[in-house]
């Protein structure tokens, strides 16, 4: 049997206490002292298993945030892409509207240079034949005189009993009147 000291000051006398209680006393107390590493112990695990899950989630949490950059970053430069060459098409249509306007007006400009020139072709032709018209008027006119003015000098002189003098007066005043008025139609 153990005996437990006590103070010597305090008048109260040792107490004893049996050995196996003792033992008992410490058997529980080394469970208990177990109890406590293996509940540190634990502690311990679920604070690293914390740790790790935390680290893991924050691993996650980056990588999934890459894989959004990496997504926003790739609809990013499809939609460039697509906008460039929505643009690209557009101002390809858009020259080529231009250019197809450039090309309807230098049509309809040919068109209408075409349809002046035919028409003055048209209106010269006209004038030409109008002319050749008069002309020929002019010509049958001409003739109508001067067979009527042969006719009148054959008359006159087969009529005429004047000396031949005078009758060559009148021939050269009919022939200068005939070439004045052949002068005048010129």
């Amino acid at each position: 049997m153990k005996q437990l000291s006590s103070n010597p000051s305090s008048g109260l006398s040792p107490i004893h206490v049996p050995d196996s209680h003792s033992q008992n006393i410490e058997e529980r107390q080394r469970r208990r002292l177990a109890q406590l590493v293996h509940y540190d112990r634990q502690i311990e695990n679920l604070r690293q298993q914390r740790a790790s899950e935390t680290v893991e989630r924050r691993i996650r949490g980056e990588a999934r945030e890459r894989k959004f950059q990496l997504i926003r970053a790739r609809k990013y430069f499809d939609e460039f892409v697509r906008e460039f060459r929505l643009k690209k098409i557009a101002k390809v249509n858009t020259d080529e509207k231009v250019v197809t306007e450039v090309n309807k007006t230098h049509r309809i400009r040919l068109e209408l240079m075409n349809e002046k020139i035919n028409k003055e072709r048209e209106e010269q032709s006209i004038r030409m034949r109008e002319e050749q018209k008069i002309l020929r008027e002019n010509k049958r006119k001409l003739r109508q005189q001067l067979e009527m003015n042969l006719r009148e000098m054959q008359e006159a002189f087969l009529n005429n009993r004047d000396s031949a003098h005078f009758r060559e007066q009148d021939a050269k005043m009919l022939l200068a009147s005939n070439n004045n008025f052949l002068c005048d139609i010129k």
